[in-house]
């Protein structure tokens, strides 16, 4: 997007995100450009980092309406060819069941569709065609930008067999880590993997990997999307160890988040705090009330009694409060209007302090 606007910085490293302030800033990459990437910057590394390791890249702050504006025109196109279920503000599904009799007409279908996103939003875009959602997802990905990948029918093992085992959906480092340590590192172990061991490693969601690596997934396409949460973070320039800013910081963001609900005529019933302290060891609380509101004064009081039941052991970086378990408030109307990408890392919850029969 900020190239289509700016076309005068294509082929120049360029960094969404917070302003670096040379290093000193706090906060992360939102994205980058490909020219960027080529110098190591990723997605949700911390600005700083970004910073030294190309502090001649281009620096500019997201633009979310706009991205949220060009998103509905992609998708717009995208409705125009079949259903469609929304993954993030730039990545969808596309069910083209009904308009394809073959995997060859779905190819060309995707290599038009991919030609109109072209010259009608003027956005690249990258198309995995594949039986599965699961399949799909990781064609896409195969080749960027602008490439289209496609599995045929009964060539999902194959093709998925010498990837990492960490693209499959649910293996995040910590699973890819316990799988290396059992000699699974492809696909294809993972495939071939007993389902006795990785029952017992995983639980119930063990033998489910060895179908997904297989290029086993039934999920249907769904048309229909509901907001799971909403809520806002704050990074402080520097860590602070004044709880009186970190109360302060928490009852605007919980009153943001308020307002936020309001707005989409939505109520709460789940209250999250975030505290990210020195660092980057990251804590989440929740409390869940006794019925879905929308009044600030609730929320807010439940964020601050949550930050005064956990409170933080030393210096903070960052924090920040989400509501979830969202649901239509009586006479109110629901708009999708912007998508949160939140990349979490959580360690382990502390233990709260214990609280007397008396004080509950």
């Amino acid at each position: 997007m900020e190239e289509l606007d700016h076309p005068e910085w294509k082929g120049h490293p360029l960094v969404v995100g917070t302003l670096p302030d040379e290093g000193r800033a706090r906060g992360i990459v939102t994205t980058c450009n490909y020219a960027a990437r080529a110098f190591g910057i990723r997605n949700a590394m911390p600005i700083s980092q970004a910073w030294r390791l190309c502090p001649g890249a281009r620096y500019v702050e997201p633009r979310f309406e706009r991205y949220a504006e060009k998103s509905e025109e992609v998708f717009a196109i995208l409705r125009e060819a079949g259903p469609v279920e929304p993954a993030s503000i730039d990545e969808g599904y596309l069910d083209l069941s009904e308009r394809c009799a073959t995997f060859e007409e779905a190819m060309a279908f995707a290599r038009a569709l991919q030609e109109k996103i072209s010259s009608g939003a003027g956005l690249s875009a990258s198309l995995g065609v594949a039986s599965s959602k699961l399949v799909a997802k990781i064609a896409t990905d195969m080749r960027k930008p602008h490439g289209l990948t496609g599995v045929p029918p009964g060539a999902e093992e194959a093709f998925l067999a010498p990837l990492p085992a960490r693209k499959i959906p649910g293996v995040g480092p910590k699973s890819e880590e316990r799988l290396s340590l059992l000699g699974i590192h492809t696909c294809a172990d993972l495939a071939a993997a007993p389902a006795s061991l990785l029952a017992r490693e995983f639980g119930v969601w063990g033998p489910r990997l060895a179908e997904l690596a297989r290029g086993v997934d039934g999920s249907p396409v769904e048309t229909t999307w509901e907001r799971k949460s909403l809520g806002g973070e704050t990074t402080f320039p520097r860590d602070s160890e004044d709880p009186s800013e970190w109360r302060a910081t928490v009852a605007d963001l919980a009153e943001g988040a308020a307002r936020s609900l309001s707005e989409e005529g939505l109520v709460a019933r789940t209250v999250t705090l975030k505290v990210r302290l020195t660092g980057f060891e990251t804590h989440t609380r929740s409390r869940t009330l006794p019925r879905p509101t929308d009044e600030a004064s609730t929320l807010r009081s439940t964020a601050l009694g949550l930050l005064a039941e956990n409170e933080p052991p030393r210096a903070v970086r960052l924090l920040g409060v989400r509501l979830s378990h969202l649901s239509p408030k009586e006479g109110g109307q629901r708009d999708l209007r912007d998508w949160d990408a939140e990349v979490l890392g959580e360690a382990p919850r502390w233990r709260p302090k214990q609280r007397r029969l008396d004080e509950a």
